[in-house]
């Protein structure tokens, strides 16, 4: 996946999850900075032009973790990995104290 793909994709998440014309995506940081061997974790930048939510729920950035292509994705995807990790951020880390994201979403994939 090249980094205007990942770009394209982090915005495409952006428009579903704030809104078409609420927000504005800066450029994606790999902020596993190549290693990963089973996703992608990139970070962005946001900046808001429309006001779809009070000010203190508006995040300065977002984290977007995607599949690799190919088959280390498959091979994630098929075992269920993608999958547990969308269910420990539903079930488990509700439940920690250690940090966490104030807002995630689990999409596609198995």
């Amino acid at each position: 996946m090249s980094g205007n793909d990942v770009q394209e994709a982090v915005e495409r998440l952006c428009r579903r999850a704030f809104g078409p014309d609420a927000v504005e995506v800066g450029a994606v940081e790999d902020v596993n900075r190549g290693r990963g061997a089973f996703s992608i974790v990139v970070r962005a930048p946001l900046h808001w032009i429309a006001d779809t939510a009070e000010r203190d729920l508006r995040p300065p950035s977002v984290v977007a973790k995607q599949p690799v292509p190919g088959p280390n994705g498959a091979a994630a995807r098929d075992s269920g990995a993608y999958r547990r990790g969308a269910l420990a951020y539903r079930r488990l880390l509700p439940r920690s104290a250690s940090e966490r994201p104030r807002a995630w979403r689990g999409g596609g994939g198995s």
